[in-house]
């Protein structure tokens, strides 16, 4: 005589047995497609995957540090970037400049700062900047060039500093306090150039931008004896 099975015992039984059901038709569903990038060398993958481990992958898409993963896919110059690399190109500041600011286009150049200015190298204001160049120390600004910059302001406070100063067609403001400062400052074609000299200081071989420009009270240039002296545009 045949014993009857509990309910709750048959319908155990029965959902196992449809869950493997489910189960295999669902493995058997999925595309494994893993198998296309299979490889032992980089000859076997697709043009722009390389063979790492065994599978053909895309270079850069690794994860984690070392990975060479691209930063947030950056473009720079038509090419992808790492972005921690990025130039901030016009964002930086020259090396001559201690400190500028991009947006004004304007170029601190501190010479009492790392000795940058005691040499007879030149110190030129980079070209589309207004350079504000402080000579402090003695003997610093040798060969100061400003041509090419949108203007420069040149403090020279320093004793014996600027020798050989040539502005460019920017304003130029040359501030000659330190004793026997100013030694040959180039006006140019500046469109306003101000040499002052005071009694303390006697310049040497000063050219102002013209003749009418000339301060014959303190042998200096002076930007305001005639309209000529300062068409400087706004």
């Amino acid at each position: 005589m045949t014993r009857k099975q509990p309910l709750a015992v048959l319908t155990l039984a029965w959902s196992c047995a449809l869950a493997a059901v489910v189960l295999v038709s669902v493995n058997c569903s999925i595309d494994h497609r893993s198998g296309e990038f299979a490889c032992t060398t980089v000859v076997d993958c697709p043009v722009g995957r390389n063979c790492v481990d065994g599978l053909c992958v895309v270079p850069g898409a690794g994860s984690g540090s070392g990975s060479g993963k691209i930063d947030a896919g950056v473009v720079h110059d038509s090419e992808l970037i790492d972005a921690p690399d990025l130039p901030i190109d016009a964002a930086v500041c020259p090396d001559i400049c201690t400190s500028c600011d991009p947006g004004t286009h304007s170029c601190t150049i501190d010479c009492s700062v790392d000795g940058r200015c005691i040499n007879n190298g030149p110190i030129n204001c980079p070209a589309g900047f207004f350079c504000n160049i402080d000579c402090s120390p003695d003997g610093s600004c040798r060969n100061v060039g400003c041509v090419g910059a949108l203007g420069c302001t040149i403090a020279c406070t320093g004793q014996g500093a600027c020798r050989t100063t040539t502005c460019g067609t920017g304003p130029c403001d040359v501030n000659c306090s330190g004793e026997a400062s100013c030694r040959t400052v180039a006006c140019g074609e500046s469109c306003q150039c101000d040499v002052s000299c005071p009694i303390n200081n006697d310049c040497q071989t000063v050219i102002c931008s013209m003749v009418a420009c000339n301060n014959p009270i303190d042998g200096g240039c002076d930007s305001n004896n005639a309209n000529a002296c300062h068409t400087c545009q706004p």
